[in-house]
């Protein structure tokens, strides 16, 4: 039963996403949201303390928030309004685009989650019904984002400061590994119940507040093929990931030391080709890739969220596992 299961909740997505490729669309505008679920564990909050190079440092390395600085900042508007009038046109322009890459996301993930429920129901959907789910579900979508985003980034800040005083030797390797754990089980189950309040949302239309309680409840019933299912799928999140950096690897070597080399060894290729051409490529087939693993992920959690509503309680493998060890002590 539950090699057919697991079976059933990997493969079918991947025929799903690759039948239907308007899903690459909204997964492509997903990733703007990008750090949500479990995958936010793999890259550490505390680099963001603790790298020089990080862009945190960087800004503060420009010199722009120092007393002198802010202290000039009249004179420089009384000198030039102009130029602080088209520096603040520029800024106004960069929220815009930034406030309208949130809306695309947040309307995407609704979207989602609306077309592969139609598509696993057999039912026809394209780009346009799920833009227009994604809209009329969109504040509820966005409070949801905004409550996983702020626990998220919080237990992850708290997690730098507790990894920068282990650095400092203000706490000891214990205190700072169990700390990690729990800071590290709190985003876990966090974005678990957030998939599972996403559905909620969109599928039974309930409101942010009502569809995380839902959501908790789901996962509390069924938390041990929750966690068994999302260790599968980091597994193939992780080897789909190389595969993807071994293909741009391969894309980028024309302009490695050896693919220059080589050009002038052979008949010549144009500098706008190999400078251009060439890395403009790859990022486009790199995003796509990223797009369409962003649509799978999203399709093996819907898929998995329609089987426990549907279908109720499944049997875990480590259930089973633990089944067979009793009825042999027996």
């Amino acid at each position: 039963m539950n090699q057919n299961f697991y079976r059933a909740l990997f493969l079918k997505p991947l025929k799903l996403i690759w039948k239907n490729k308007f899903l690459w669309v909204l997964g492509l505008f997903i990733l703007f949201l990008a750090g949500e679920g479990y995958d936010f564990i793999s890259t550490s909050f505390s680099e963001i303390i603790t790298d020089k190079d990080s862009l945190i440092w960087r800004v503060y390395d420009t010199g722009f928030f120092q007393s002198a600085t802010l202290a000039n900042l009249q004179n420089i508007i009384s000198a030039d309004p102009l130029a602080i009038i088209a520096s603040l046109l520029i800024l106004i322009f960069i929220i815009s685009i930034f406030l309208l890459f949130v809306w695309l996301s947040v309307i995407s993930q609704g979207g989602i989650v609306y077309s592969i429920f139609k598509l696993n129901s057999k039912e026809k959907t394209n780009l346009g019904q799920s833009i227009k789910i994604g809209r009329d579900n969109f504040w509820q979508t966005l409070n949801l984002n905004i409550i996983n985003k702020s626990i998220v980034w919080s237990v992850s800040f708290l997690f730098g400061l507790f990894y920068f005083a282990f650095l400092i030797k203000s706490i000891s390797f214990f205190s700072w590994f169990l700390l990690s754990t729990i800071f590290i089980l709190i985003i876990l189950f966090v974005s678990l119940i957030t998939k599972y309040a996403l559905s909620f949302i969109i599928l039974q239309g309930k409101n942010y507040l009502s569809a995380i309680k839902d959501g908790f409840n789901l996962f509390l019933d069924n938390w041990v093929i929750t966690i068994e299912a999302a260790f599968f799928l980091f597994i193939i999140n992780f080897i789909a990931q190389i595969a993807i950096k071994w293909i741009i690897l391969i894309l980028l070597l024309p302009i490695s030391s050896m693919g220059i080399f080589s050009i002038f060894l052979s008949s010549g290729i144009s500098f706008a080709f190999l400078f251009i051409f060439i890395p403009i490529l790859t990022s486009l087939i790199a995003l796509w890739m990223i797009a369409m693993l962003v649509s799978y992920n999203y399709a093996v959690w819907i898929s998995m969220f329609m089987k426990l509503t549907t279908e109720g309680r499944q049997f875990s493998l480590i259930g089973k596992l633990f089944n067979k060890i009793k009825r042999r002590a027996e």
